[in-house]
């Protein structure tokens, strides 16, 4: 097991986000986290990479204890992507990807070739290289998401974290993020994605764990939690769940909301 998070639970303050949350990802799976907002995704995958400590709970990145582990030797293990970069700095594209290296470098050692050529790769792969060159200020929400995935890459890390990767892609580039992450599943590194688009998730994702106000209430292959009672439940919604005739992959659609009594709108 790569990424094993045990017991996970954690408060802001007054407020429990996440609730003995357990979440695992092996060498080549892609472990999606959906559910509805507020229930906890991100705050999971910030515990996961260290940026938040858990308050109860045991998170470790191919065995080692992340609260514990040096943030380099770390950045050697995973990579997080969150949903909404923060490139505030003048750095061209392919300087921005090429920080992703020092993970690898000594305290005073400069960027050699190899770097170079891992960082160019990793445009490539992104399918970025064409504006390699450009200020990442300038930057669309959709791009910045991109470099920031290949800027992730470079670190070569063991395990990939996903903030919603898709949210800002327009279609080609959504299938492209999920052809992107079957590629590096297949490459044996442990990818836990949180989306949103329950069909997007169905086809990129062997595993799916659905959080429901921190909790987990499901955990499982898609044709399995993409359950309409389960999707009710969770979303307030009534849905139709089917296999789709063309990739065979579960389809949600949503029919109707269903009020709550704290939103009976």
């Amino acid at each position: 097991m790569i990424v094993n998070a045990s017991n996970v639970g954690l408060r802001q303050g007054a407020t429990r986000i996440l609730h003995a949350v357990d979440v695992a990802a092996s060498a080549g799976e892609v472990v999606g986290v959906i559910g509805p907002n507020g229930a906890g995704k991100s705050t999971l995958l910030r515990a996961i990479a260290g940026v938040v400590i858990p308050d109860e709970g045991e998170i470790t990145i191919a065995g080692v204890d992340v609260a514990r582990a040096r943030p380099r030797m770390l950045a050697r293990q995973l990579a997080l992507v969150e949903q909404h970069p923060v490139m505030q700095f003048d750095f061209s594209v392919r300087d921005y990807v090429l920080l992703g290296r020092h993970a690898h470098l000594g305290r005073f050692q400069a960027e050699g070739a190899a770097d170079a050529a891992h960082t160019t790769a990793a445009l490539e792969k992104v399918g970025i290289s064409a504006f390699a060159s450009r200020n990442v200020t300038t930057l669309s929400g959709g791009e910045r998401q991109l470099v920031a995935i290949a800027r992730a890459l470079v670190q070569q890390p063991r395990a990939l974290l996903l903030d919603e990767p898709t949210s800002a892609l327009d279609l080609s580039h959504q299938l492209r993020v999920l052809e992107l992450v079957r590629d590096l599943a297949a490459e044996q590194l442990a990818v836990i994605v949180v989306v949103h688009d329950l069909d997007l998730a169905a086809r990129m994702c062997d595993r799916l764990v659905l959080l429901v106000d921190g909790r987990v209430s499901a955990d499982g292959p898609p044709e399995t939690v993409l359950d309409a009672d389960l999707l009710r439940d969770a979303y307030h919604v009534h849905s139709v769940v089917r296999p789709s005739p063309d990739t065979g992959a579960q389809t949600v659609t949503a029919l109707r909301h269903i009020p709550t009594p704290n939103n009976k709108s």
